[in-house]
């Protein structure tokens, strides 16, 4: 018996409706949040947009880890890893006519989980005196556009709102990109006759039917 014939796999595309519609809902509070003026520029300091960022990010590992499981969990038997590796083949399946390629990438997730290591790099570095000229460094910042600045700073974690991107050290991730993917995730979920018709993310009691040998 494979993952096809699960009994819960309801569940399974509950859950990937529930991170998927918190992704779009947190992206668009981003958005709403981080308005770009008419006139001007934005220059704000806004832990509260980093943390619904963080979420976003976190939501979409959670994400890739039902689309895309581990190779091999220490302890499963091996019928355990094939229904793992044909639940994350079925469950990617359901995407192939759309791009979701940043909403699933993980370079980002992981700076964001190993945010001490990439501190230590960048205070060695200062530490050595290895930048030739004075350097800005921007810490939890939310701006308009890149005009604001004369020259970008070095991006510890910074949102520009023009762009809808998030800059963490080295890495840009697109947050317009990762609503419109979830968008398009969310409509490929509602057609699936698998899934609890309601649209919103929803709570289930499943009755299992009682098993019988063979």
């Amino acid at each position: 018996m494979g993952f096809s014939d699960s009994d819960i796999i309801s569940l399974y595309l509950e859950e990937l409706y529930w991170l998927t519609s918190s992704i779009k809902t947190n992206t668009e509070k981003i958005f709403q949040d981080a308005k770009v003026p008419e006139k001007g520029y934005v220059i704000q300091v806004n832990p509260e947009i980093h943390s619904l960022i963080k979420s976003v990010i976190d939501e979409a590992a959670q994400l890739k880890n039902m689309l895309m499981p581990r190779e091999r969990i220490g302890g499963e038997s091996e019928e355990e890893r094939r229904f793992r590796k044909e639940r994350g083949a079925l469950l990617t399946s359901l995407f192939n006519s759309i791009d979701v390629y940043e909403i699933l990438r993980d370079d980002v997730r992981n700076a964001m989980e190993h945010f001490d290591e990439r501190l230590d790099r960048l205070s060695f570095t200062v530490r050595k005196n290895k930048w030739k000229k004075d350097q800005f460094i921007a810490y939890n910042l939310v701006i308009s556009d890149r005009t604001v600045y004369s020259k970008f700073p070095n991006p510890i974690r910074i949102y520009v709102s023009t762009e809808k991107k998030f800059y963490l050290f080295g890495l840009v991730l697109d947050l317009g990109k990762i609503r419109d993917e979830s968008g398009k995730m969310l409509e490929i979920l509602n057609k699936d006759p698998r899934k609890n018709k309601n649209l919103d993310p929803d709570g289930l009691l499943l009755r299992i039917p009682k098993q019988t040998k063979p």
